[in-house]
């Protein structure tokens, strides 16, 4: 019962961190500088200090996934955002050699997610079949 509310306050916490990404990202009026968003980002993710966005992007994916284990404690609702940030954030971007790199990550973390959540989630491999087609049309 401990462990269900920690994670309830988990998911939580990463919905609201999350939420607060995307209205910077959206909300600053973006002027194409992808070096405010990401200072806003590690700004907005300092609970995490393994989540420095441009540290892990470069990750291999081995490295990555092992950030991900520690920091989300392999809580797929938790790297399901996890993902939808990456992507709003790849979004953004205007550089497709970076975009891909980003990409890539969210592609990642959401098979990550499917490969250690116990439930089969359709909205999640429709995403991930969604960025495929994505990276591969960059």
């Amino acid at each position: 019962m401990i462990q269900r509310d920690f994670l309830q306050q988990q998911i939580e916490q990463l919905g609201r961190i999350l939420g607060k990404v995307i209205h910077e990202i959206t909300g600053m009026g973006f002027d194409g500088d992808l070096s405010i968003i990401v200072m806003k980002i590690d700004e907005i993710l300092n609970e995490y200090p393994d989540l420095k966005i441009m540290d892990i992007i470069p990750l291999d994916d081995d490295d990555f996934i092992t950030i991900l284990e520690k920091t989300f404690h392999s809580d797929s609702g938790l790297l399901n955002r996890f993902s939808e940030m990456l992507l709003a954030f790849a979004k953004m971007s205007d550089d497709l050699s970076f975009k891909k790199k980003v990409l890539k990550k969210s592609l990642l973390t959401l098979e990550y997610a499917s490969d250690i959540s116990s439930t089969y989630c359709l909205d999640r491999n429709a995403r991930i079949q969604e960025l495929k087609t994505r990276i591969q049309s960059l």
